[in-house]
């Protein structure tokens, strides 16, 4: 799924580029994997999949948003992580 469109966006004083598909959906590279949709990080729920480069993936067990921040645990590998990332961020997912 490569990237049909880009598009340049500013934040915080900082130029990002955001790609998206055909559809309009933001996608993010990721190695060893490429092209994969993403989501605002503020938009995950109890259950959905991180994915990660080289193919791994990670289970949202907790999503929390404070201010500009949202909070997630996640669960890879059997080991549990604790996690902050933006409220706009894109992170990369699995269907």
């Amino acid at each position: 799924m490569a990237p049909s469109l880009i598009c340049s966006v500013q934040s915080k004083g900082v130029a990002k580029e955001v790609r998206y598909t055909a559809e309009g959906v933001p996608v993010v590279r990721l190695q060893s994997v490429g092209w994969v949709r993403a989501k605002p990080a503020s938009e995950f729920k109890v259950g959905d999949r991180i994915a990660y480069n080289y193919g791994y993936s990670g289970k949202v067990l907790s999503v929390e948003t404070r201010g500009q921040s949202t909070y997630m645990t996640t669960e890879e590998n059997g080991k549990i992580y604790n996690v902050r990332k933006g409220k706009d961020t894109l992170v990369p997912f699995w269907k």
